[in-house]
Order: C-alpha cells, then structure tokens, then sequence
C-alpha cells in the first residue's frame, strides 16, 4: 500500500469541491472489505455583513462522515487543499481522532505538507 497514492486521491476530492475557498478537505478509506469509501466536510454558505460576500463554514468534519463509513479494521487517508492546489497540514482533531478509534479504524494518513505526510496508529 502507498500512502502517498491515496493522499493525492484524497487531494483530488478536496479539489473537486466547488465552495472552495482558502482551503478544502477530504478524506478517503480502504474498507477492510477493500472498498473505496470517500467524504469531504459539510459546509453551508452563510451570508456576510458585506455585500455580496459569503463564507463557507463547516458543519462536521470530513473524518467524521468518513468513519460511518469505514467500519472496523478500516485505514483512513485525509488531505487538506489549498487554493493553490498544494497540501497542507491536516492531522485529524481529538475529537476525530477519537471518533475513527471508536468505529476500530486502525490507521490514519494525513497530509503535511508538498507530498509529506504523517500517520497515527489508532
């Protein structure tokens, strides 16, 4: 398995996402199945006080929908976008972190910067 393969997939996703901004975020996993399995963040489009301006702000993380999805013994691989198309840092929150433990996903790959990426052993 090449992890730095299913980070730039994961990176393809972030780009796909037509709200983007300064940034995006994907995630992807390998069921233990071997499925395919992908989610960005949820956002919405929230009206500023100036004219004609809006911001994307998320509602849940994309690691989060990702680990319903996953299931035990799942691998998760999760890429931040910038809107120049580089990665950047994208280690999972606690709160995410814990969320994968909890469904028995048993690794996570994140992007750290132009193809550097780190792991965490769940």
């Amino acid at each position: 398995m090449n992890p730095e393969r299913y980070l730039a997939l994961a990176a393809r996703y972030a780009q796909e996402i037509d709200l983007m901004q300064e940034y995006s975020f994907a995630a992807i996993g390998i069921r233990k199945d071997r499925a395919l399995v992908h989610a960005t963040n949820k956002a919405v489009r929230v009206a500023t006080q100036r004219r004609g301006i809006s911001l994307r702000v998320p509602l849940s993380h994309a690691e989060v929908r990702l680990c319903r999805k996953l299931g035990e013994g799942g691998i998760a691989f999760v890429a931040r976008v910038l809107a120049n198309n580089e990665w950047a840092p994208a280690k999972p929150c606690p709160n995410c972190e814990r969320c994968l433990a909890q469904r028995g996903v048993v690794r996570v790959f994140y992007t750290m910067g132009r193809h550097q990426y780190g792991s965490i052993k769940l």
